[in-house]
């Protein structure tokens, strides 16, 4: 795999004792994918493909970036530029990046910035809603793996990665598909494993944490191979065997099912003191998750297919 890095320094903290060969010339993708994500000057270098990562085309490591890698991976794309299928960038720090619609995520050194691409040009039912699951599935196999199941790690409906009662981490997904064939796919990935951000509670993220207040041994160079390598196998289990065996993962991960939930539309603000003007959509007891990831309730026959979810304990501390 080739490896873009700013700066060269980055390269012995992710792959300690390795003797890269420096100097490597990027191919047009590899430089346009550094162009969309990295930052400054890069140096390249190869390695061999490690199981222990995965199998990826290219990784890039950038120290500090002004941008959303996850918006400028997607604007390229746009603009009709080819990236490398199996591409993953990780920015230590940086600016401007962010939630669903566009909510402020605090990028803090120490934790997990990660921004995937997948080329899979494939029909989009064959892969469903693979792409929102597979993220999902990944980081909570990954974290779990880590820790020894010392980390029971969770997933909150749709796609808050929690531990306990805390939200530890987030992803998104953006396909692009044309003809009914899904050629790009965007996964940005943010999990909080030194630093837990200061985040004001909400009903709908009541309390915020971080992996190492779990289980201290955790550091960022050793959970992203845990993660690639899980990506990059849920991947490969997507295109073979298509997107329900994926729903089977995300229903075990899962947290909700039993849990008495309101569910407010999408672009409900997020203050107590706004949700009290504002009626939830749905409210009531979550029995199951559908194949389409809609939430089943109780004395309901109509799922829920989307919005954002309040634990009834949560709302009812809230006055709500």
């Amino acid at each position: 795999m080739n490896i873009g890095v700013n700066p060269p320094e980055l390269l012995s903290t992710f792959f300690p004792g390795e003797d890269p060969c420096p100097g490597t010339v990027p191919g047009e993708e590899e430089t346009t994918l550094w162009s969309a994500a990295g930052h400054g000057e890069a140096r390249w270098f190869a390695l061999p493909d490690d199981p222990n990562w995965g199998r990826w085309s290219a990784l890039v490591f950038a120290d500090e970036v002004p941008f959303s890698q996850y918006d400028r991976l997607q604007e390229f794309l746009r603009q009709g530029r080819r990236l490398p299928d199996r591409a993953a960038c990780i920015a230590l720090t940086g600016r401007n990046f962010h939630g669903q619609r566009n909510r402020p995520w605090a990028a803090r050194r120490g934790n997990l910035h990660l921004t995937v691409h997948f080329a899979p040009w494939r029909p989009a039912t064959e892969i469903g809603l693979g792409f929102t699951l597979l993220p999902a599935v990944a980081c909570i196999r990954a974290i779990r793996s880590l820790s020894g199941g010392a980390v029971a790690a969770g997933i909150k409906w749709v796609n808050d990665i929690v531990a306990g009662e805390k939200k530890v981490g987030g992803f998104l997904a953006a396909t692009q598909t044309q003809g009914g064939i899904v050629q790009d796919v965007v996964l940005g990935l943010g999990i909080n494993i030194d630093v837990a951000p200061d985040v004001e509670p909400t009903p709908f993220v009541p309390a915020v944490g971080c992996l190492r207040e779990i289980y201290p041994s955790f550091r960022l160079a050793k959970l992203l191979p845990n993660l690639l390598r899980e990506l990059n196998g849920l991947y490969e289990l997507l295109l073979t065997d298509g997107f329900l065996p994926l729903v089977e993962a995300y229903r075990e991960y899962a947290v909700i099912v039993g849990r008495s939930v309101r569910i407010w539309q999408d672009a409900a603000d997020s203050s107590a003191e706004e949700l009290r003007t504002i009626p939830p959509l749905r409210r009531g007891v979550v029995t199951a998750i559908g194949d389409d990831l809609s939430l089943i309730l109780a004395d309901s026959q109509a799922p829920v297919i989307r919005g954002r979810l309040a634990y009834e304990e949560d709302c009812r501390r809230y006055g709500l």
